[in-house]
């Protein structure tokens, strides 16, 4: 998108302004000017204010380029009851190479653009996030979400290496009590974040440590029962089993623009 293309600081404002009522929300592409937003920004008494959006549901962020970008672009508005958000290709600049989005998840996580008091579901689609403290600040906030889905997370070109999904699955596990602990101490220690978890989707996870996850999780109390899986392979006979064995659920999309390669397993 040429620079000509893109809104003014101003013009997105005054836009988000005759749309209170807005319930839906698409940005991408760096729909604001860059270098518009740092110049308003750098005005430390005339920053623009943000535009709060009440009745915002659904938000979609997909295709930017820079984590700097996307938070100027999101210091814009405001959105206190927003129940779904969905994070889609923000891993790479546009030459194609690795960004780390962490900055984004420690904006999030700080509650200026929303406290997620009512956030049910997450996405994260082809999205980096290197930095398990800026995904723990944000995870500390989801208190209601009730479905996050990790697809193909981190950086793309690690391929099958990159173990980005596990890495943050793990913030999500619930504190292992001290042998010495006491039966209130040991409840204190077993709660985690996202208490609320129902549904867990995945694609690009290693089998070991969803396993992990699901056996912990599902001890404390916190779920998920319901794992649905992406790619063109799905879950392994071994996963299968022991999802039998904790009672949860499972569903299978196939996907054929995976990055699992091979065929679809027929054993299934």
């Amino acid at each position: 998108m040429q620079d000509d293309d893109k809104l003014t600081v101003r013009q997105f404002l005054d836009l988000l302004e005759r749309s209170p009522q807005m319930e839906d929300l698409a940005l991408a592409q760096d729909v604001v000017r860059v270098d518009d937003m740092l110049i308003a920004f750098s005005q430390v008494d005339k920053e623009p204010q943000p535009i709060s959006l009440p009745h915002l549901r659904n938000l979609r962020l997909f295709d930017y380029h820079s984590p700097i970008t996307l938070n100027l672009t999101l210091r814009l508005l405001h959105a206190p009851n927003v129940e779904e958000i969905l994070l889609t290709n923000l891993d790479t600049d546009e030459d194609l190479n690795p960004v780390d989005f962490s900055e984004t998840f420690e904006f999030l996580g700080e509650g200026g653009f929303s406290s997620f008091s009512h956030l049910k579901a997450l996405e994260l689609r082809r999205v980096s996030c290197d930095s398990k403290e800026a995904w723990k600040s944000l995870s500390k906030l989801l208190t209601k979400l009730q479905f996050l889905s990790l697809t193909y997370v981190g950086n793309r070109l690690h391929g099958p290496d990159d173990d980005s999904c596990s890495e943050l699955l793990s913030v999500l596990l619930p504190e292992e009590p001290s042998p010495l602990s006491s039966p209130d101490e040991t409840l204190s220690t077993s709660k985690a974040l996202c208490p609320a978890l129902k549904e867990l989707g995945v694609s690009g996870c290693h089998d070991d440590a969803l396993v992990e996850f699901l056996k912990r999780r599902s001890k404390s109390g916190h779920g998920p029962t319901l794992v649905t899986f992406g790619g063109n392979k799905g879950p392994s006979n071994d996963v299968v089993g022991e999802l039998a064995k904790m009672g949860v659920k499972f569903t299978w999309s196939y996907d054929t623009n995976s990055e699992d390669g091979g065929e679809a397993d027929d054993d299934l």
